[in-house]
């Protein structure tokens, strides 16, 4: 089964193998979920709180995740200190639907009432950023339970 795996990838064409995307902050996007580094980058956020009432319409947000907290920061620029928001990512629900041509980069983190939709510029950003956010919330899960064990 291994050696099916190795001879499909040395099949991939070598340029599209090598140029993986690379976020906002220069990380491609295989070190950033392979590692522990900071999850930033541009998205577009709308967020419905409630029946069908709208807080926030597609405006662009510079978002970081904060390993600490368990929460995605948004921000108006990368260099502001003050929030615009949070989203508590640590018990939230994160979907996509990738039967959505006209926007592939959308996907959804529901937190209590509030459903945030998020969208990466494109399919492969969304993915990374869905992947990360899932691996980074079990750390904190893991490291909040342990913590309680000792």
């Amino acid at each position: 089964m291994l050696d099916r795996a190795n001879n499909e990838a040395s099949s991939v064409d070598k340029t599209q193998a090598n140029n993986i995307v690379k976020s906002d902050s220069g990380v491609t996007e295989k070190e950033l979920i392979a590692s522990d580094k900071k999850l930033e980058g541009w998205l577009q956020l709308t967020v419905a709180t409630g029946v069908g009432a709208f807080k926030t319409t597609g405006k662009q947000f510079w978002f970081v995740y904060e390993d600490d907290t368990g929460k995605l920061y948004y921000y108006l620029q990368p260099q502001d200190q003050c929030r615009a928001g949070e989203i508590d990512i640590r018990h939230s629900t994160l979907t996509c639907d990738v039967s959505k041509k006209g926007r592939p980069g959308l996907f959804e983190i529901r937190s209590g009432i509030k459903v945030y939709s998020l969208d990466a510029q494109d399919r492969t950003h969304m993915f990374t950023w869905l992947e990360t956010l899932q691996r980074k919330r079990r750390a904190y899960s893991l490291k909040l339970s342990e913590s309680t064990q000792s």
